[in-house]
């Protein structure tokens, strides 16, 4: 069901075609990540394109003072890269 939806996002902003989807269905791996597990770190390149399963993820900085500062979140069915 997971890669069905995720098919239907990628859908949304162009049209795939059989075989497309079919290569697309076979390069799909599915990652967890514990509860505040880093993904990426500042200055980092993204080398792939996340789709959030469950859960919510954050984009943030810490402050000179150590203060966290929020600004994105992402939660089910988001996409982020």
């Amino acid at each position: 069901m997971f890669m069905n939806e995720l098919i239907n996002q990628i859908n949304n902003y162009h049209q795939l075609s059989p075989k497309t989807i079919e290569a697309l269905q076979g390069i799909f791996t599915v990652k967890t990540f514990k509860k505040n597990e880093i993904i990426l770190r500042a200055g980092d390149v993204a080398r792939y394109y996340y789709f959030v399963k469950y859960g919510l993820l954050g984009y943030y900085t810490i402050d000179e003072t150590g203060n966290r500062i929020s600004f994105k979140n992402w939660g089910r069915g988001e996409k982020f890269g």
